[in-house]
């Protein structure tokens, strides 16, 4: 049983960053098709656009859905990142319910503690910025 419940985390885990690095790459993809002017050795004028410090990547949920509406390879880009994000918090929450499931309630609670910490680490952020 204790076998079965890491090859399921780890599942979780590789799953997760081979998905992100998919989304990564393609939003890159995207990216650089819908500015072939960046991959040129001069740069041009989309270059300077992306490297200045007034441009902004799409950094809120609403922000990122705007984008993925639009086809915008930032926007993959992100989605990409997010779920790298998220990725260990899917594989704490499994990891709950796995040790439910072995009746280890010791290491249930102890990884619920840390679950917690990490939801309320966001919700801070989330109020903070």
């Amino acid at each position: 049983m204790k076998h079965s419940a890491e090859i399921t985390i780890s599942r979780i885990l590789k799953t997760g960053v081979i998905i992100s690095s998919l989304l990564v790459l393609t939003g890159i993809t995207i990216f650089i098709a819908h500015h072939n002017s960046l991959i040129s050795p001069q740069g041009g004028p989309a270059y300077k656009q992306y490297v200045t410090s007034g441009f902004r990547f799409p950094h809120s949920l609403s922000s990122i859905s705007s984008a993925l509406k639009n086809g915008s390879g930032l926007g993959i880009i992100m989605l990409g990142v997010l779920l790298l994000i998220i990725t260990p918090i899917i594989r704490v929450a499994a990891s709950i319910l796995l040790f439910m499931r072995q009746r280890n309630t010791p290491m249930a609670l102890v990884t619920l503690f840390v679950f917690c910490v990490l939801v309320l680490s966001f919700v801070i952020g989330a109020i903070v910025s």
